[in-house]
């Protein structure tokens, strides 16, 4: 697949416990669908969820999010909680794809979504976190200059998804965003005790 102008990107987690049976499900139903939807991009399932960063046309990724909310080994009221962020893909970009992981579908069973999380930290109880924000209290809360002076977002995205756009409140006085210089966010530790 290359990056078109008609490409979108597509992007969501889904956080639910899963069991080893699941996740082999669930890695099965990635690799069918992004087959058959002609889909590229990454997709991590393990036992706290799935995680999904997929490229194609817009009517294919859409088919996917619909396929998504009938995926047994993920459960409808699962697939209920997920936040499916699309963009449109990021024109000249092609010359990353291969980099980032984005030129053909790579479904992989982890142990946890993200490396760094609960589970390589020791941590199994989460529920002290910072509050879930919907986009539109994140955007919101990350725009209120009257926080700008508190807060700093730290944009540990991948290198694609730098590629795809940026956050950029401080522009209208809201929170400086910093971009550290990582490709993916198990380099963010060695960054951030530089």
């Amino acid at each position: 697949l290359r990056a078109e102008p008609h490409q979108e990107v597509l992007l969501y987690y889904c956080y639910a416990e899963l069991s080893a049976a699941d996740r082999q499900r669930l890695a099965a139903f990635y690799s069918a669908d992004g087959a058959s939807n002609r889909l590229a991009g990454r997709v991590r399932v393990a036992r706290d969820g799935v995680n999904a960063t997929l490229r194609g046309s817009a009517t294919a990724l859409r088919d996917h999010a619909r396929a998504l909310s009938s995926a047994e080994a993920l459960g409808a009221e699962a697939a209920s909680r997920i936040d499916l962020k699309y963009a449109a893909a990021a024109a000249g970009c092609s010359s990353h794809l291969s980099d980032c992981g984005m030129d053909a579908l790579h479904v992989r069973i982890t142990e946890e979504l993200v490396t760094l999380g609960p589970r390589s930290a020791g941590v199994s109880e989460v529920s002290t976190s910072a509050p879930h924000l919907t986009p539109r209290e994140f955007h919101a809360a990350a725009a209120d200059a009257s926080r700008a002076a508190s807060t700093v977002l730290i944009d540990t995205r991948n290198a694609y998804e730098h590629a795809v756009g940026r956050l950029d409140f401080a522009a209208e006085g809201g929170a400086p965003t910093l971009l550290p210089p990582i490709r993916q966010m198990s380099d963010f530790a060695a960054w951030a005790d530089a």
